[in-house]
């Protein structure tokens, strides 16, 4: 059994031809147009209405990360700096700063940990061209006969990574190079020693990196 709830409306006396003058326009052409376009219209500009909204929404939430990100770059730049000024100090308090000085430093800094992102920290001397062979002389006393400083192309100032750690098979593959040979690297390490502050270099390849997936770096030169 099927059952249903109603309302009546009773149409007082002498407006039953307005209803039906009422119906007749409802039903008409024109009115099914106007109707129509009214409709469009307010869905145009509640779409726009809408879709300002959803932008300025996404706007703001654009912003918020950007400044996140941009704080935490900046953070994270300004925890670099403090590994390269303990590492200057650490030069300046030494008469003498070996090479397993340098490796128990840099272990005890625990930059995996303390400092995520390095891939490295290195030191380099620079020197001029009738000194390159004392200098690989002085390592090659450490036990490292083959080394030599690269690119071997005849130059008046060089520079040569010296120590660097962690001494990983990655990182050996930078021990020797003279980062001054490279334009984005020796403009960095010019603004340092000019400055007297540390200095970022360009984006580079860095010497690490294998050859698959290999992906851009950068340098923090800081002057000793």
């Amino acid at each position: 059994m099927r059952r249903f709830l109603w309302i009546s409306f009773p149409l007082i006396k002498g407006q039953f031809h307005q209803f039906v003058d009422l119906k007749k326009i409802l039903h008409h052409p024109q009115t099914a147009w106007v109707i129509l376009f009214t409709s469009l219209m307010v869905t145009i500009v509640a779409w726009r209405v809408s879709e300002q909204s959803l932008n300025q929404r996404l706007q703001d939430r654009l912003k918020n990360k950007t400044e996140d990100l941009v704080g935490a770059i900046s953070q994270r730049m300004l925890e670099y700096e403090v590994s390269l000024d303990a590492l200057n100090a650490f030069f300046q308090a030494s008469d003498h700063v070996s090479r397993a000085d340098w490796r128990t430093f840099v272990e005890t800094l625990d930059i995996k940990d303390h400092f995520p992102g390095i891939q490295a920290l290195g030191y380099s001397p620079m020197f001029p061209a009738e000194d390159l062979a004392s200098w690989e002389s002085r390592v090659r006393q450490d036990g490292f006969a083959d080394f030599r400083v690269t690119p071997a192309e005849p130059r008046d100032v060089y520079t040569s990574i010296i120590y660097i750690e962690p001494f990983d098979a990655r990182n050996r593959r930078a021990f020797g190079y003279d980062m001054y040979s490279e334009a984005n690297r020796r403009n960095a390490i010019d603004k340092a020693r000019d400055t007297g502050e540390p200095a970022v270099s360009g984006i580079v390849t860095l010497l690490q990196e294998t050859e698959s997936d290999v992906q851009p770096g950068f340098l923090v030169y800081s002057p000793l």
